[in-house]
């Protein structure tokens, strides 16, 4: 056994532990990183827009949560299965 032989398979491919770990923190990474940048657009806009954004309702903010969580996992995920 090669030491090499801990993060590559016999296809010389990532084992997948290790591309969950890649994939785990590319996700929870960018997913802070959209995060941040969200809150801080809400932070500085103007006072109405910032009122109206608060007033959605519901079914809308679940939506835009599917989203924003499911848009980086569904990238993060093909790009990860191609290593």
């Amino acid at each position: 056994m090669k030491p090499l032989d801990i993060f590559l398979n016999k296809q010389d491919r990532l084992r997948s532990g290790w591309r969950f770990c890649v994939f785990a923190a590319a996700y929870y990474s960018l997913f802070i990183a959209i995060v941040v940048m969200l809150r801080a657009a809400i932070q500085f806009a103007p006072p109405p827009v910032a009122a109206r954004l608060n007033r959605l309702p519901g079914s809308v903010l679940y939506l835009a949560q599917f989203f924003l969580e499911f848009a980086p996992a569904l990238l993060l995920g093909w790009g990860c299965g191609r290593l």
